[in-house]
C-alpha cells in the first residue's frame, strides 16, 4: 500500500507537519503543525485523522455469520445488516489475542482490526475455518484507513455522500456501517466506532483514491472551522475517552475485565473462546486489577511501564500517556491493583531519577454493558 501520494500532499497543505516514514506500512503523521489546534478541532468541531490506527479484514461465505460468532466475545448473530459491534479474540485463558470491530454486509462481514495486530488477527480468525465455508481476505493490502472524527463528523459525511445515506444508517453514537459507497463520487466504505464520546468514523478507501478523498474531506472539515490532525491530538482523545489500545494497554496477558471491555463482552450468547474464564471472574470474584485515568499537572515523558504508587506502595504501572510542549498537563491510563481500584491520588515514577510525580486517579469511563 502506497502512501507517497498522501504523504506529498500533507507536506504541501501543512508544511509544518511531522510525519515518520516506516520502511513498511502506513506513514505515522505526529501532528500536522499544531498539536493544540488539531485537539480542539477533534473534540470541539470535526478532524481528518490521517494517521492509521485500524485496518480492515473481510471475511465472506455461507458460515461466515455462524463462525465469527461462535469465535468472538461478542453476539455477531444478532447484527442487524448495516450495523456493527466491538468484540474480541480471546485465548482459551481468557487472555486478549485481538481487539476488533465488526460489522455485518449483506454478504460478508468486515472487521477492523489494529494497524499494528491486523496481520495477527487476520491469522486467528483465518486458523480454525477448516470445517465451515469461510473465506477470509487481507483488505488492508487493498484498502487503507482514514478517520473523521468530531461532533460535526456527521454533518461533513452526510454532506458529501452521494446519493444520500438513509438518515439512521450513520446516525451519531450508532454503529452503523456503509460497505459501498461514494464521497463525492469517489468510491469508500464508512463504519462508525461508537465508543467514542463524540461522531467517529473509520473510512475504508481504494489507494486509487485515497488522495483524493483525503484532499475532499480536509476542505470539508475547514469549512466546518476543522482541519487535519495527527497522532498526538488522537492519542490525547483516546486517554481521555478511557479507550485501551492494543499493543500498548491491552498486551498478551490481559484479561478484558481488567480494561473494563464489557461493552465487548455478551453475557446472552453461547460459548466462545475464554468464555468459562471470564463468567468464573464475573460470577465468582474480581480481577486483579483495573484500568484508570490518570492526569499529571505539567508536561512528562513517562517512561514504560513506570511505576504508580499509593502511600509509598507499589500498586501498579502507567500503560499509556499523552502530553506536548505548552499543553500544560499529561494524561495517561494506567493499571491498579483491585484493592487500590477507589484511590483518587497515585505518584508516577520517572526515570531514570525514580522522581515521582502526583496524579490525580479516576474512573476509566462510563461502563456499558452489552447484552446482545
Amino acid at each position: 500500500m502506497s502512501w507517497l501520494k498522501i504523504m506529498d500532499w500533507l507536506r504541501r497543505v501543512y508544511p509544518e507537519a511531522r510525519i515518520v516514514e516506516p520502511d513498511a506500512g502506513p506513514l505515522e503523521v505526529v501532528h500536522t503543525g499544531d498539536p493544540s489546534a488539531e485537539y480542539e478541532a477533534l473534540t470541539d468541531r470535526v478532524a481528518l485523522l490521517v494517521s492509521p490506527a485500524w485496518a480492515p479484514i473481510f471475511v465472506e461465505g455461507p458460515d461466515a455469520v455462524s463462525y465469527l460468532h461462535r469465535r468472538l466475545s461478542n453476539s455477531i448473530e444478532s447484527l442487524e445488516v448495516g450495523r456493527g459491534t466491538h468484540a474480541l479474540q480471546l485465548e482459551g485463558d481468557g487472555r486478549l489475542a485481538s481487539d476488533l470491530l465488526v460489522y455485518r454486509g449483506r454478504d460478508a462481514l468486515f472487521v477492523l482490526a489494529g494497524v499494528e495486530n491486523v496481520a495477527s488477527a487476520y491469522e486467528l480468525i483465518e486458523k480454525f475455518t477448516l470445517m465451515d465455508e469461510v473465506e477470509v481476505g487481507r483488505q488492508w493490502e487493498t484498502e487503507a484507513t482514514l478517520g473523521l472524527a468530531g461532533p460535526r463528523a456527521h454533518e461533513v459525511l452526510a454532506g458529501l455522500l452521494d446519493p444520500p445515506a438513509p438518515a439512521e444508517a450513520l446516525a451519531p453514537g450508532g454503529w452503523g456501517g456503509l460497505f459501498s459507497v461514494t464521497l463525492g463520487g469517489l468510491p469508500c466504505r464508512i463504519f462508525e466506532d461508537a465508543r467514542w464520546p463524540f461522531a467517529y468514523y473509520h473510512l475504508c478507501i481504494p489507494p486509487m483514491a485515497l488522495e483524493q478523498v483525503a484532499r475532499l474531506l480536509d476542505e470539508a472539515c475547514g469549512r466546518e472551522g476543522g482541519r487535519a490532525a495527527g497522532e498526538l491530538a488522537a492519542r490525547l482523545a483516546r486517554i481521555e475517552a478511557g479507550i485501551p489500545r492494543q499493543g500498548e494497554d491491552l498486551g498478551e496477558r490481559t484479561i478484558p475485565l481488567e480494561a473494563e471491555m464489557r461493552d465487548a463482552l455478551s453475557d446472552a450468547k453461547g460459548c466462545y473462546p475464554g468464555q468459562e474464564v471470564i463468567a468464573r471472574i464475573t460470577n465468582l470474584g474480581h480481577p486483579a486489577r483495573l484500568l484508570r485515568r490518570l492526569s499529571l499537572e505539567g508536561e512528562h515523558a513517562i517512561p514504560a511501564d513506570a511505576k504508580l504508587t499509593v502511600e509509598g506502595r507499589d500498586v501498579g504501572i502507567v500503560t499509556s500517556w499523552a502530553t506536548w510542549p505548552g499543553l500544560g498537563r499529561t494524561e495517561a491510563l494506567g493499571y491498579l491493583k483491585w484493592a487500590d481500584r477507589e484511590a483518587e491520588a497515585a505518584e508516577v515514577s520517572l526515570a531514570p531519577t525514580d522522581r515521582r510525580v502526583p496524579a490525580r486517579v479516576g474512573p476509566l469511563r462510563e461502563i456499558r454493558s452489552h447484552g446482545g
